[in-house]
């Protein structure tokens, strides 16, 4: 790795009692010789992360270990963010899953992106899944790792803040694995530690709609993450059961939230576009009435839901297909439509051709040694 653009990174991992995870993360970290800072913050009950670190495999990483209180609610895990956060030295952080494995050059390649265009404030690549077939144990930490699909999303480059988080409520591009300029990221999580949600996913859209008025973000060519599509509960999520999305809004607490939400975007947009604070509340309402409207519709139709779960089982399957098969260009066509393998990275990871090979060689080898 590029030591000089890695050491301008931190990665941010928090953890939950998923030790196996954890340690896996590490291990392809190590073996991948990341150079950079590594803040683990640990939110967990389970004690025993501090000794696995002491080891001697470990010492190459630059690896600062942080103990929490448990995170018992989201508002523990939230202090937690943004105290963890606040500890960040580097000009960029990014926050990071110990079930998924970034592909460290894409890390460098977003750094390099954002050291040379100011008034972008977030970068990354491609985000592929990967699922764990024929696991070894009920925890799904090894097992054959089979690779599905690259999702694609859009840069969000308007010039007005408002009109970066309409595009955004309009097409949404997840922000929350980026490479973040550090004040960025910062004033986001702090905005949602001192909110207080108490809806996880709302607290997904506000740090998102935060970042996209704060500045332009951008997608680059080529693969950046893995993410395991079949592992526990991460440390976030851990703290708030996926609820039906009416019985969420029925919640007492949803109103509170959500008016808090656009209240703190609508303060940001006012200080960024210097428009008056009516005229941003305005604007931010009627771009998330955009984003209610088609979360509802997916809802209640459910059309989107199967078809994206189709695909991501085709592209699974495809990969035992011949180069030469009809059905495999068909289905690649389809998931072409719906924004997943494109261009040249419509090669499979395990195969000789693709770019990444060695890369998902290298995963697979961790997820296999048990």
């Amino acid at each position: 790795m590029n030591g000089e653009k890695s050491h301008s990174v931190t990665i941010v991992l928090p953890i939950k009692d998923r030790i196996p995870f954890t340690m896996r993360w590490l291990d392809y970290a190590r073996l991948c010789m990341f150079s950079g800072k590594i803040l683990i913050a640990d939110g967990g009950k389970k004690n025993t992360l501090a000794e696995e670190l002491r080891k001697e495999k470990y010492k190459n990483l630059d690896i600062e270990y942080l103990r929490y209180p448990y995170d018992e609610t989201l508002g523990c895990y939230f202090k937690k963010m943004s105290d963890v956060l606040q500890l960040v030295e580097t000009p960029y952080a990014l926050m990071a899953d110990d079930d998924d494995f970034f592909l460290f050059d894409g890390i460098i390649d977003s750094v390099d992106f954002l050291n040379h265009n100011p008034d972008y404030v977030t970068c990354r690549g491609g985000l592929g899944i990967v699922t764990v077939a024929q696991p070894v144990n009920s925890d799904n930490v090894y097992g054959n790792a089979v690779f599905s699909n690259i999702r694609h999303d859009n840069s969000i480059e308007q010039e007005s803040a408002h009109e970066r988080l309409q595009n955004q409520c309009m097409t949404y591009s997840l922000t929350c694995y980026d490479v973040h300029r550090t004040e960025v990221i910062q004033n986001s999580y702090s905005a949602l530690y001192q909110l207080d949600f108490k809806d996880i996913f709302l607290s997904e859209l506000l740090t998102s709609y935060l970042t996209v008025v704060s500045g332009k973000i951008k997608r680059i060519s080529g693969l950046y993450l893995l993410r395991q599509s079949n592992p526990p509960q991460s440390s976030a999520t851990a703290a708030n059961q996926r609820a039906d999305y009416f019985d969420r809004l029925l919640l007492d607490s949803w109103s509170t939230d959500i008016n808090g939400m656009i209240e703190r975007i609508a303060n940001l947009v006012c200080e960024i576009d210097k428009i008056d604070f009516e005229m941003a509340i305005d604007l931010v309402r009627s771009s998330y009435k955009y984003k209610m409207k088609a979360t509802l519709k997916k809802f209640l139709l459910q059309e989107d839901r199967v078809n994206e779960t189709f695909f991501r089982k085709a592209a699974s399957y495809v990969q035992s297909m011949n180069d030469s098969s009809r059905l495999k260009k068909i289905i690649y066509g389809l998931m072409r439509k719906y924004r997943y393998i494109k261009g040249d990275e419509r090669s499979i990871l395990n195969s000789s051709k693709s770019p990444y090979f060695a890369e998902f060689k290298l995963i697979q080898n961790i997820i296999r040694s048990s």
